[in-house]
């Protein structure tokens, strides 16, 4: 693949498709040269003949007829996709799957909208992991950086669009699983669960906190990815022509962030004030303790997905992953209500911070380099304590890499929207991608 097919945007790569610059039938070398150039463990299948296939019902006017025609994407490997077998990072489960039947509501929704299945991707074991690491597959590493993890859980998702085999990779994000790779790999994520409430066929970990949405490289393309997959827009709670403010979260929740984060974040917030945006200095206090409740909460959730395999098989499971479960399941009622006494407190402070358009400013990670190989044993408390006010409250994120705003730093920071206010967010991305061009 040219340097110059690999940083098209999504808009001129569809269009580049449908002008004829870019023939349907090269898109297959298009998408493995990418792929032979980068040695980590990306894609847990991968097809030429799968994705010819695809290319070839293209060209007889088959498949869908959307937006994204033509397009090159990756599933996360914990999403049905009809012919292949759905492994969730997870030995027991690769040993034993079979080919399903149909996709999964999520994919049937890119599929619609003309796009290419390139293949599905690495996660870390049943999505329960926030670092990339995974002692069946492999570690996924940042292409061109293979001594740093891409973060998780959705490792290959952003792994595949920063190698250039995919210019969007579907995945989920439940504690911050699109979040966390997006910043560590300076890409662009959505997580939208007013959008896409529709679970069936892809693999549950906490089910009250699962969330589905996508990564992508260039700001600008969020808009046009967004409305060529949600057709219409009624019922977002954003009203339209109300202004967005800023709110720029201090306090103890950021005490873990690395010193390079914190001075980007500041950096940030000044560069927006200048530009005349509307930035508020919001305290975080209160929140610190989100990862806590949050592990407990998720751990009971998980522990009911799989208490039985867990009970039949439990050397299945990885021990950081077997050990998170049987917690979940050892935890006394008492402690559970206390968690949900404190999520609702939490959540509630949350909402009010939102209230009248504001949306929220956070860092998606506390440092910018995962070092592969090294111990995280602590690194996943350090992470979640970022990114899990907005799992308890179920919101939309958006994450945009500091690079993209005008920065230097490999981090990327959260946008948190109120519940069912995902075009805020969407219609916040075009804004900043043209602030940003300035």
């Amino acid at each position: 693949m040219t340097s110059r097919t690999a940083r098209r945007s999504v808009r001129e790569f569809v269009r580049s498709v449908a002008d004829g610059e870019i023939h349907p039938a090269s898109i297959p070398s298009i998408v493995l040269s990418a792929r032979d150039r980068n040695p980590g463990p990306v894609f847990t299948s991968i097809s030429r003949e799968r994705i010819e296939a695809q290319v070839r019902e293209l060209e007889k006017g088959g498949g869908g007829r959307g937006a994204l025609r033509g397009l090159p994407i990756s599933v996360k490997d914990l999403m049905d996709v009809a012919g292949e077998c759905t492994g969730c990072g997870s030995r027991r489960v690769m040993e034993s799957a079979a080919p399903e039947a149909r996709d999964a509501a999520f994919v049937e929704r890119w599929r619609e909208a003309g796009t290419l299945l390139v293949g599905k991707t690495h996660l870390n074991e049943h999505a329960y992991g926030i670092t990339g690491e995974n002692p069946w597959l492999g570690d996924c590493t940042i292409p061109g950086d293979p001594g740093a993890l891409t973060g998780g859980s959705s490792s290959g998702a952003a792994a595949s669009v920063l190698e250039g085999s995919s210019w969007i990779g579907l995945g989920t994000d439940t504690g911050g699983s699109l979040r966390v790779p997006a910043s560590l790999c300076g890409l662009v994520s959505l997580r939208a669960p007013g959008w896409f409430g529709d679970h069936r066929g892809t693999r549950p970990l906490a089910p009250g906190f699962d969330t589905l949405g996508w990564i992508q490289r260039w700001l600008g393309d969020v808009e046009f990815v967004a409305r060529a997959v949600i057709h219409d827009p009624v019922g977002d709670l954003h009203e339209r022509g109300v202004p967005t403010r800023l709110g720029w979260m201090t306090g103890s929740l950021l005490d873990g962030c690395d010193p390079a984060v914190l001075g980007a974040f500041d950096s940030l917030r000044v560069r927006m004030q200048q530009a005349g945006l509307a930035v508020d200095v919001v305290p975080a206090d209160g929140l610190s303790n989100a990862a806590d409740v949050f592990a407990m909460l998720q751990a009971r959730e998980a522990f009911g997905v799989h208490q039985v395999e867990l009970a039949s098989d439990p050397e299945s499971y990885s021990a950081p992953v077997r050990g998170r479960l049987e917690w979940g399941g050892a935890l006394g009622e008492a402690e559970l209500r206390q968690a949900a006494a404190e999520r609702a407190r939490m959540v509630s402070q949350l909402d009010g911070l939102l209230e009248g358009g504001r949306v929220l400013m956070l860092p998606a990670a506390p440092m910018t380099r995962l070092l592969a190989g090294a111990d995280h044993s602590r690194t996943r408390r350090q992470i979640l304590t970022l990114t899990t006010p907005a799992s308890l409250g179920v919101y939309p994120v958006l994450t945009i890499p500091d690079e993209l705003l005008g920065g230097r730093v490999r981090v990327g920071f959260q946008f948190i929207a109120a519940r069912g206010a995902e075009w805020r967010l969407v219609e916040l991305s075009t804004r900043l991608a043209e602030w940003a061009a300035c």
